[in-house]
């Protein structure tokens, strides 16, 4: 219900036309169409949303290390591999599927970090 509200203030405020308004209702009533919508109206918010997945890391020589990479390219490789995706850090299995629905929501948050902020993985 929340979803549909959403998509009638953004026909309200004109962000987006009636007729992609009654596409994004119509693509709600379809079986997992609620990661499209949901991204839709992402997209045409105004708050502003994690475009990278940011690592951060001590390497065994004590330097720091920082990976930033796209939620483009996540999104791409568990699409092409998804039962292939595994995350370990620090000998702790993360899950996957819960890593996955925050990289699609796009909100920024912390997803992982140690006790001793040695790794840190989160949505910037």
């Amino acid at each position: 219900m929340e979803e549909k509200l959403q998509i009638l203030e953004l026909v309200r405020e004109g962000k987006v036309t009636a007729e992609q308004g009654l596409e994004l209702l119509d693509a709600l009533e379809g079986a997992g169409s609620n990661r499209i919508v949901e991204g839709f109206v992402n997209l045409h918010s105004d708050k502003e949303l994690a475009r990278h997945l940011k690592i951060t890391a001590l390497s065994g020589k004590g330097n720091k290390v920082k990976f930033n990479i796209p939620l483009g390219v996540v999104r791409f490789a568990y699409n092409l591999f998804p039962n292939s995706m595994h995350v370990t850090v620090n000998n702790q299995q993360l899950e996957v599927q819960e890593l996955m629905e925050r990289v699609y929501k796009a909100e920024k948050t912390v997803i992982y970090q140690d006790d001793s902020d040695n790794v840190v993985i989160e949505l910037v």
